[in-house]
């Protein structure tokens, strides 16, 4: 897997082995940053359910000041670390073994991008989205979520400002109403 675009397009990033990992392709991580544009340019964003931390890496690539990268496997985190460190980015980023879903408030202070690729079939997008609407969570970015083709959104307390399918997967691109 390669780096697709900005500074350090074309470098390899090593994905973790196993059943468990499924990487964004490198065609959903440029559509994605296609629709995201120089938005990300000097944003601080979180990669939830990161596995390989290919969306954050990418995101940092093309201009975002910092990642926070979050998985629950410390597998997964040793092999992000290394690639962050074989990047030279490492001291843009902090990482944490935790749950995703068990995020807190002030871990997404001052962040204006959420990208999130949880494993499908599990309904781990809706729980994040759930998360993410409690009152106390005052936090008002965009939220990109990769999912299955078939998945609907069936709550009211976001609005998707994009949606895309690609094949078996898909991406939506959410915010909370005010």
């Amino acid at each position: 897997m390669r780096v697709t675009g900005g500074n350090l397009k074309g470098r390899r990033i090593a994905a973790p082995g196993g059943r468990d990992i499924r990487p964004s392709t490198d065609k959903l991580r440029e559509a994605i940053f296609s629709i995201i544009g120089d938005d990300i340019i000097g944003a601080r964003v979180a990669d939830l359910f990161c596995g390989s931390g290919a969306l954050g890496i990418e995101a940092l690539s093309r201009g975002a000041d910092y990642a926070l990268f979050v998985d629950s496997s410390r597998r997964n985190i040793i092999n992000l670390k290394k690639n962050l460190e074989d990047l030279g980015i490492m001291g843009n980023s902090d990482l944490k073994v935790m749950d995703a879903l068990k995020i807190r408030p002030k871990m997404l202070e001052n962040l204006s991008l959420v990208l999130a690729d949880p494993p499908y079939k599990q309904g781990l997008g809706d729980r994040l989205i759930s998360l993410f609407c409690l009152p106390k969570f005052d936090w008002h970015g965009i939220l990109v979520l990769e999912h299955e083709p078939d998945w609907v959104y069936a709550r009211k307390e976001m609005e998707i400002l994009n949606r895309k399918v690609y094949g078996d997967m898909a991406v939506s691109f959410l915010r909370k109403k005010s």
